[in-house]
């Protein structure tokens, strides 16, 4: 069996399956019915879904994504990319999804060079940008208006999120636990839910429960 941790086990595969994200989630349950060449930036605290959100986003529609870190953002390696998303999809694929994950670590020089493809992408070309960073001011302004950006906040999840845990809980916890109380793991975390599933599962662990994780 191949174990994985709660975060990648409880990763939504789909936009609605998301806690909260009210209005990302519904502008990209468009763009996944009706894709098109398009510039997005996730913008939100660690934890908020914005790299899962980009990958539901390319299953729904389906794309076929590429990967690009920031700091791996060099002119050589954005142009090889570029280049390789002038070609349709591969096969099965209507759309190429690029993510550049930690965009807020792009420096000037990166920004430049990332803008000129930005501004070359066309809503008739098959190609979608994903830009997800932390809150910051580390982006020009020049970039950002380049970009569509999202929100992603845990305002108002707190209910959702603890009833999340909950059933987590009841999934993969024997009846002998004891039980966490799962909304001071939510508030503890500051929402990310990804920070209260670390929590979670090391509760587990610490019950001598037995996961059943894979």
């Amino acid at each position: 069996m191949n174990n994985q941790s709660l975060c990648e086990k409880y990763r939504p595969l789909k936009i609605a399956d998301f806690v909260g994200l009210a209005e990302p989630k519904r502008i990209l349950q468009k763009m996944a019915a009706q894709p098109h060449g398009q510039t997005f930036l996730f913008e939100g605290k660690p934890g908020t879904g914005k790299t899962a959100m980009a990958l539901a986003l390319a299953a729904e529609i389906p794309a076929q994504i590429h990967i690009l870190p920031a700091p791996e953002c060099t002119r050589d390696s954005v142009a090889k990319l570029w280049m390789n998303c002038q070609g349709k999809p591969g096969a099965g694929f209507r759309m190429h999804l690029v993510l550049v994950d930690q965009a807020d670590r792009l420096n000037k020089n990166q920004q430049t060079d990332l803008r000129s493809m930005i501004d070359g992408n066309r809503s008739h070309q098959p190609i979608i940008w994903v830009f997800t960073a932390i809150p910051s001011t580390k982006l020009d302004e020049g970039f950002r208006s380049r970009c569509m950006q999202l929100r992603f906040s845990t305002y108002g999840n707190s209910t959702a999120a603890t009833e999340l845990l909950e059933r987590i809980w009841q999934a993969e916890a024997p009846a002998a636990t004891a039980r966490p109380n799962f909304a001071r793991i939510i508030k503890e975390a500051n929402g990310s839910i990804r920070a209260a599933l670390m929590e979670l599962e090391l509760k587990l662990m610490a019950g001598n429960a037995t996961i059943t994780l894979g």
